[in-house]
């Protein structure tokens, strides 16, 4: 598994999203002063050539194998979109690893039928892009999920964040579940979470993000919503996204 460590102190192990890859979070490589980041990428994803066994059963477990082949045994876990469930699921496996959660623009829980949906669409998307290169595919794919998609270092550095990988891509989203829910998990949870969304996010609109606070253990939970943003405030809006991560690992370290 591919892999970014640096920084020292507690550990905060970021999860990229669907068709990401590790340096989706270079936003956030100034949190190295004070805590180890932990940045893998999911087999199917960036450079990876493993597209096996893809699921996200698997892409949590890979997860903490590799905290295990650095010998964390502990960490604060921080994942956006895909990365979201990813991390929730993470804590269902082994929720003695966990001692924080972050969720940013994600889900907790899937009906059938919006992953057939979402399946639906997204292989519509493939179909009319494939007469397109890689490059093309990722600008247009930026174009879509940033809310100032007039700011172009904005999207330069939305598309750094991406990679199409036609193999991966495909086999990550027929591995979806068909439907799922951690909800009922939320609202038990012993430990602190802190749950990101964006008033402008089309692709995992705020209304999730919402849902996944009202259904969360109060005692435990804390909702920011990032105005004019869309899918990616760690690099649309990365100075609060990056303060709002500080305050709440700072009041729970």
């Amino acid at each position: 598994m591919n892999y970014i460590d640096m920084g020292q102190g507690e550990t905060l192990v970021f999860v990229h999203g669907f068709s990401s890859n590790k340096e989706s979070w270079t936003c956030q490589f100034d949190l190295a002063e004070n805590y180890r980041l932990i940045i893998p990428e999911l087999r199917g994803h960036g450079k990876s050539v493993v597209f096996e066994n893809i699921s996200i059963q698997q892409f949590a477990k890979d997860v903490l194998d590799l905290l295990d082949e650095l010998n964390i045994d502990k960490a604060h876990f921080c994942g956006l979109s895909l990365g979201g469930i990813i991390v929730q699921e993470i804590y269902k496996q082994q929720p003695h690893r966990v001692s924080s959660l972050i969720l940013s623009n994600t889900f907790s829980q899937i009906s059938n039928v919006f992953n057939i949906l979402f399946t639906f669409y997204f292989k519509y998307r493939l179909k009319k892009y494939t007469k397109m290169d890689g490059d093309e595919i990722i600008s247009k794919a930026v174009k879509r999920i940033i809310y100032n998609n007039k700011n172009e270092d904005l999207l330069e550095n939305a598309k750094s964040a991406l990679t199409y990988n036609e193999k991966g891509f495909a086999n990550t989203l027929v591995s979806l579940p068909k439907g799922f829910s951690y909800l009922n998990m939320l609202s038990t949870l012993p430990v602190p979470i802190l749950i990101l969304g964006s008033k402008n996010d089309k692709l995992a609109p705020v209304r999730y993000a919402k849902q996944s606070y009202r259904n969360a253990n109060k005692s435990k939970a804390e909702l920011h919503i990032f105005d004019k943003a869309g899918h990616l405030p760690n690099i649309e809006h990365k100075e609060e996204y990056n303060q709002k991560l500080l305050e709440f690992l700072q009041s729970v370290c």
